[in-house]
């Protein structure tokens, strides 16, 4: 495969995962209000992930060349030394849920439709790292623009500029600082690996969802940045 375009991913959301993400318990009042949300949201969610396939062609101590794009970032040429070939990807919640949100006009349903987008990309993001690991016959890391301080969310225009027209079909926007819209959006490399890689040792962004480890502050302090 170097190229996949999932559209209206299946995803189950339920008030119970969305209060455990808000941090609520599991019998909050606040449940009656996610449980409304995601009743009214059902028909129109679509979550969607697109990905294509590059060689990784020149390598540096401090870059990265993808498709003809320099990344520069010390920490990134580290991660993929030994890499020949990553899939960049994006993976939203889908614009109509978060349009929907916007439209609301209310705070309190608002926050309760944060929550549950945060749940649908989880499981987009999910969805999309076991079709490639099962394509790979293996496990597969990834590393994302803003993730490190020497690889700033600027960096998103190239990595769109990869994907081309698949962008569009995911309905995502990129402002110029690289902050994305829906927010509830994810984006970056994805590639093979012998064992859990995982960057989230390094990685600031402590509510990222597709965070699997916990940030470690020396490592971080003793690592590339």
């Amino acid at each position: 495969m170097n190229h996949a375009f999932w559209d209206h991913i299946s995803c189950v959301v339920t008030k119970e995962e969305v209060l455990k993400r808000m941090g609520m318990p599991i019998d909050h009042m606040y449940g009656k209000y996610i449980d409304e949300m995601i009743e009214a949201s059902r028909d129109i969610v679509n979550p969607k992930a697109v990905c294509r396939v590059y060689a990784v062609e020149d390598k540096t101590e401090d870059s990265v060349t993808i498709g003809g794009k320099v990344f520069t970032s010390k920490i990134l040429a580290e991660k993929l030394k030994n890499i020949d070939q990553v899939y960049a990807y994006l993976c939203t919640c889908g614009k109509e849920i978060a349009d929907f949100s916007e439209a609301q006009g209310d705070i309190i349903k608002e926050l309760a439709l944060d929550g549950i987008m945060n749940i649908y990309l989880r499981k987009a993001a999910i969805y999309m790292t076991e079709q490639l690991d099962n394509l790979l016959d293996g496990q597969t890391a990834c590393v994302s623009p803003g993730s490190f301080e020497d690889w700033p969310l600027v960096s998103q225009h190239d990595l769109f500029a990869l994907l081309g027209d698949d962008v569009a079909k995911t309905g995502i926007e990129l402002t110029e600082s690289g902050i994305m819209y829906p927010v509830k959006s994810v984006s970056g490399f994805r590639f093979k690996v012998a064992q859990d890689d995982h960057d989230c040792r390094l990685c600031l962004k402590r509510d990222c969802v597709e965070r699997s480890g916990d940030f470690d502050p020396e490592c971080y302090e003793a690592g590339l940045c």
